[in-house]
């Protein structure tokens, strides 16, 4: 499995073989846009870490369909900072990391009451239309990663 940006190849390898990532907000750009990119660097990162893998695991919409995307990082000519910003997130101290898995204890009762609570409100909200991830959450079934997108992708609709 390969982690790619925006893949959005209907039933092609890109869609099959590829955890997809978007970046929201890059046709207006500005800060939201900003953010949202400093997310997917920071998400990506970690979910290399987490499974042990390279940077060259990481590739664009183009690599898979020749499409212009994610075009405002290739518009920019960014694709090379984009994968150095990924690099220096992931070199980022271990001990760092020991602190944070520290503080996300996914099987902890706290951190379960804490999702749940989190899910339920962005629920309330609009951020999130599904229910289910509440369910899975409360049935301490959401996994690790399902939990990470889920914050980062209602963080991304709330701004």
């Amino acid at each position: 499995m390969r982690i790619a940006l925006n893949i959005l190849d209907g039933n092609g390898n890109g869609n099959r073989k590829s955890i997809g990532i978007e970046i929201c907000y890059s046709k207006s750009g500005g800060e939201r846009y900003k953010k949202a990119e400093e997310n997917a660097v920071i998400l990506i990162a970690q979910m290399l870490k987490e499974r042990g893998w390279g940077i060259e695991r990481v590739k664009q919409h183009y690599d898979w369909s020749k499409k212009n995307c994610p075009h405002r990082i290739r518009d920019e000519k960014r694709w090379d900072s984009f994968l150095n910003r990924i690099k220096a997130e992931m070199n980022k101290k271990v001990e760092a990391d020991k602190g944070d898995n520290e503080m996300l204890k996914f099987s902890s009762n706290t951190f379960k009451n804490e999702m749940v609570t989190f899910l339920e409100n962005a629920h309330k909200r609009g951020l999130l239309s599904s229910h289910s991830w509440i369910n899975q959450a409360k049935e301490g079934k959401l996994s690790k990663d399902d939990a990470i997108c889920l914050i980062a992708t209602i963080i991304n609709r709330s701004e």
